[in-house]
């Protein structure tokens, strides 16, 4: 993991009370990388373990989880996190602009990047083996306060630009979202979760079908065309959408 994590902060970061269903537990942090950092916490502080960053441009935060399947199926938990997270942002912004998905990892607001989410999994865990944990994060940009210009910047934007409710209000709404859709899937099955996710992709289909196979994206148009996009491993393993600092501008 990066050496920045390495060293925890001597004073914890505070900040507004934010509350939470159980059994999440809040832990504040300076490191900007929230997800190595939730992996690092995760085999001591265990599921429900909510690390969150807040600083000038950039809010981001990150959920330890413990599946009970193997790696190959658990790793369906970044599609339920996804979904979760696009409908709150939906349902914190001016409604009259679209809150989409790029598959599968990349959050646009009115087609233009404001975010995305990560997934972690313990090093050298096998496909077939059940992980220990999982960190599911989100890197949102909170504001470009230091561009000079953010015109020169069209395909990005930012919470504060887009009138956003605050980060606190985002953070708890995305964690009753995550239970719910933990809840359907347990309930009533993972179409449940692919259904609010597939809703979310971008751009439209106006004709054909999208479904998600195998950790797989397929759209079939109107036409009999099948496309299917990079399994979810392996598109995990690139995210073009952020950089070493977070979400690129």
């Amino acid at each position: 993991m990066p050496s920045d994590i390495a060293a925890q902060p001597r004073t914890a970061p505070t900040g507004p009370r934010i509350p939470l269903p159980p059994p999440f537990d809040l832990i504040r942090t300076d490191h900007r990388d929230v997800l190595a950092h939730a992996a690092r916490l995760a085999p001591d502080h265990g599921a429900g373990t909510l690390v969150l960053h807040q600083s000038p441009g950039l809010l981001a935060f990150a959920v330890v989880l413990e599946p009970e399947q193997v790696l190959a199926e658990a790793r369906q938990a970044f599609i339920l996190g996804m979904a979760a997270l696009a409908d709150t942002l939906a349902a914190h912004c001016p409604p009259e602009r679209p809150v989409c998905i790029h598959w599968p990892d990349l959050l646009l607001y009115d087609a233009a990047r404001i975010g995305g989410g990560r997934l972690a999994a313990p090093d050298h865990c096998a496909e077939d083996a059940v992980p220990e944990w999982l960190v599911f994060g989100v890197e949102l940009i909170a504001d470009r306060d230091h561009l000079d210009e953010t015109g020169l910047y069209p395909d990005s934007t930012s919470l504060r630009e887009e009138d956003f409710d605050p980060a606190e209000d985002i953070v708890s709404t995305f964690a009753s979202y995550l239970m719910l859709y933990f809840d359907r899937w347990t309930h009533t099955g993972f179409d449940a979760v692919t259904d609010a996710f597939i809703r979310r992709i971008g751009p439209d289909l106006p004709t054909g079908q999208r479904r998600i196979e195998a950790c797989r994206l397929i759209e079939t148009t109107a036409g009999g065309v099948v496309c299917d996009y990079p399994t979810l491993r392996d598109a995990l393993s690139q995210q073009g959408w952020r950089d070493d600092a977070g979400p690129r501008l």
